[in-house]
């Protein structure tokens, strides 16, 4: 087949060569390929675990573009998790409340941007590790006169659906028994939009959400602030305990890098040098928290103590007015039996008049004397 020695030689060195390259096919699918026995895992096989996420409206901390691509701290902080442990994160629009029905029904995995409570915590589990801390803040129109809790009395107030810090605000003024009228809404965009328009006379929203949102609005903070809370992911209750670990394991790796993405974002999204939110912000809510649960606690004994004593003073008025009815009847009685005799009413013999009393007649009746007597009225 082959004419010349250089023609065979050529020959042989192709066929050898097929051969090395076969062979080495063969010992890399041995040497990379991984033996498992049972249900593979991502750390073993590399294949990306599928973690579906609800993401609401509370921008920049978490938000859905036009295109429906998810932005945002919390979702930034995800994904560069989800890179790390090899997730494929679906993200899953909706509103607040949705997400939470979502994550019951297990339609969704995981949930972020939410506030723990201890309420909460009895559905659902949480990191130890937080990324923000926040807590509830009234907004109300530039040039409002809501300056207290008590200014709310009877006006209306916009607060997001099934949000954390309207089941605070409705708890702090039940204590304070200031009746308010509430308007629940959808989105966090919408709370601003009604105070703005008049709809609502303030709105119940989150320090950080106002702080990031209330440029160029016609809107300004109250000093009304309460329920300090820390925030992150949660998962349902008893499921995705994998996903759980991975969060805090990563979480604290970021928090104690300087360098990471997590500080990083953080001082873009405060805009100022910033690691972190200074832990004594948290105390300093926690003291004005526990400052006002007292001050709730001693208004409640005092309001206790001015019915009890109204109680004790209706009953003490209620005894006197008797007793001065009873004096004034027991008066009257004297007045009548006492007062001097002027005229006695004479019968005898069929006739009758009207006469002076004398002296030893306004003491004594004779025999046989019928006397009427009148102290001329």
């Amino acid at each position: 087949m082959y004419s010349t020695p250089a023609a065979r030689l050529i020959s042989r060195t192709v066929h050898l060569r097929s051969i090395f390259a076969l062979a080495a096919v063969i010992i890399a699918t041995f040497l990379f390929v991984p033996y498992s026995h049972g249900v593979d895992s991502p750390a073993k096989t590399g294949a990306a675990r599928t973690v579906r996420v609800g993401i609401y409206e509370t921008k920049p901390l978490a938000y859905s573009d036009k295109d429906g691509l998810a932005h945002g701290f919390f979702v930034d902080m995800l994904n560069r998790i989800a890179e790390k442990e090899q997730w494929n994160v679906q993200y899953v629009a909706g509103t607040w409340q949705e997400g939470l029905d979502r994550l019951k029904s297990d339609r969704i995995d995981l949930v972020l941007c939410i506030g723990y409570t201890e309420e909460r915590d009895k559905y659902m589990d949480f990191p130890k590790e937080f990324l923000l801390l926040d807590w509830g803040l009234i907004f109300k129109s530039k040039g409002s006169e809501i300056t207290s809790l008590l200014d709310l009395e009877g006006k209306s107030v916009s607060a997001l659906k099934g949000d954390v810090y309207l089941t605070g605000f409705k708890e702090l003024v039940r204590q304070f028994n200031v009746n308010v009228k509430i308007q629940e809404v959808d989105q966090y965009p919408e709370v601003f939009k009604a105070v703005e328009s008049g709809a609502a006379a303030a709105g119940v929203n989150g320090n950080l959400y106002g702080m990031l949102n209330d440029a160029g609005l016609n809107l300004e903070q109250t000093p009304i602030i309460f329920t300090p809370v820390k925030l992150g992911y949660a998962v349902n209750e008893g499921k995705n305990g994998d996903l759980i670990e991975a969060l805090d394991r990563n979480i604290a790796g970021m928090k104690e890098d300087k360098t990471s993405i997590y500080h990083r974002e953080l001082e873009n999204l405060l805009g100022k040098k910033a690691s972190t939110i200074p832990k004594e912000a948290y105390w300093v809510l926690s003291g004005v928290t526990a400052a006002l649960l007292l001050a709730i606690g001693f208004i409640a004994l005092l309001r206790r103590q001015v019915a009890a004593k109204t109680d004790h003073l209706k009953i003490e008025i209620d005894e006197r007015r008797k007793a001065e009815k009873d004096l004034r009847e027991s008066n009257e009685i004297l007045h009548l039996s006492y007062a001097p005799l002027t005229h006695i009413h004479v019968h005898q013999g069929g006739n009758s008049h009207r006469e002076p009393c004398t002296s030893s007649q306004r003491e004594f009746s004779g025999d046989g004397w019928h006397t009427g007597i009148s102290n001329g009225r």
